[in-house]
């Protein structure tokens, strides 16, 4: 089995609101590193998560469940949380462990009691958290009202990283605002092709990239007075702030 030191080992948990697609991001995220060689649904019931045949006779996480995969020579521990209220003690204990809680919004219903619920645990634990605005490819996917809805509820340092071209049965391409990069995905998934961002894009990510870096900035004294001096930071400035 590989060794691998603290430094290269992250511990995540998924949260959020029943529904909100945690368990697909999971087996997502597991197929795409290639820790596994086949995608299993929620609706098949074949799931590395949902293996509990209580899970798979509800088609709902009941239990936190850990999995990990290997990315850039880094272990990363995922915990699948269940996301109905009943099984809130379980979703607690996840965030507990990790050191990062990605909490997921379903685009057709934004912020959601569970939604609430979990940001509120995070704080307590003053734990970092990342959201993902998940099922954007459903109708009446809804993105940027979602970001408004969190900037609203929970301030302004909510700041896209990553936003889709289209939503809905048009969605096919996200922007990525650290390697101003776009990727274009085809319906079975994967990672993407690298393309370079559209012209009627360049815009809107160049502005979105801007917002990202200022609110980067003002987490640190340094980088503030950076930033004021040269209206910009370095690639490795905004990936180490980004990460503190």
């Amino acid at each position: 089995m590989k060794i691998y030191e603290p430094a290269n080992i992250r511990n995540i948990a998924l949260l959020g609101h029943t529904g909100t697609g945690k368990t697909t991001l999971a087996e997502t995220l597991l197929f795409n590193a290639k820790s596994i060689n086949r995608r299993g649904t929620v609706e098949d019931r074949n799931t590395v998560s949902d293996y509990h045949e209580l899970e798979q006779e509800r088609a709902n996480s009941i239990f936190s469940v850990p999995m990990y995969l290997e990315y850039k020579n880094k272990k990363i521990n995922i915990i699948d949380s269940p996301g109905f209220d009943d099984y809130i003690g379980e979703a607690i204990s996840a965030a507990y462990a990790a050191d990062v809680g990605v909490i997921t919004l379903n685009s057709q219903n934004g912020i959601e009691v569970g939604t609430d619920n979990l940001w509120e645990q995070c704080k307590k634990m003053d734990k970092p958290v990342c959201f993902v605005i998940n099922k954007i490819d459903v109708e009446q996917a809804k993105f940027d009202e979602n970001i408004d809805l969190l900037k609203n509820r929970f301030g302004g340092s909510a700041t896209i990283i990553q936003y889709p071209t289209k939503v809905g049965a048009q969605f096919h391409a996200i922007i990525d605002l650290l390697s101003m990069s776009m990727f274009d995905y085809k319906s079975e998934g994967g990672h993407g092709e690298k393309k370079d961002i559209p012209a009627d894009e360049i815009e809107k990510a160049e502005n979105l990239r801007n917002e990202l870096i200022e609110s980067i900035a003002e987490t640190n004294e340094d980088l503030m007075n950076k930033y004021l001096e040269t209206e910009a930071l370095d690639d490795s400035d905004i990936i180490n702030g980004l990460k503190n």
